[in-house]
């Protein structure tokens, strides 16, 4: 069942039962990414339930911090505009990533820490972007534009 949010304090289920927020929420470890938990204790006389849940307690969910955006997200790329974005992409940005990965080789990272790996990558970038100017435009003529 999908459940609609109508404020950040709780979730309505279809069949109109709140559920609330429990607390302020938790940071997951793994992600970092602060998560909430919201309840309905009115899950009992509900003639869906069992549909909903099959918790005793009643129905709940785990919801992250980035809930709304992580919707308007998806909602842009069920669009007719979004798909036609994603699709443009595929044939843009995957392209570089597939000829660095599958044809030069590069798979992983050589070097470690935040700093050091974003100067591997726009190394690679670089190079890429090069080799595509080449493959456009003559040595001799790049040369003497710069």
């Amino acid at each position: 069942m999908i459940l609609n949010m109508t404020k950040r304090e709780h979730f309505e289920c279809p069949m109109g039962k709140v559920l609330t927020r429990e607390g302020n929420g938790y940071i997951e470890k793994r992600t970092g990414v602060r998560d909430y938990k919201y309840n309905c204790r009115e899950c009992g006389e509900c003639d869906k339930r069992s549909l909903c849940t099959n918790d005793k307690s009643g129905r709940s969910i785990k919801v992250t911090e980035y809930f709304c955006e992580i919707n308007e997200f998806r909602d842009k790329c069920t669009s007719d505009l979004g798909k036609r974005l994603l699709e443009k992409r595929k044939e843009i940005v995957e392209h570089p990533f597939g000829t660095i990965k599958h044809t030069w080789g590069y798979r992983y990272f050589m070097q470690k820490g935040e700093e050091k790996v974003s100067s591997e990558f726009s190394f690679i970038a670089f190079i890429y972007n090069l080799k595509r100017v080449l493959n456009i435009v003559e040595f001799e003529k790049l040369i003497a534009a710069i």
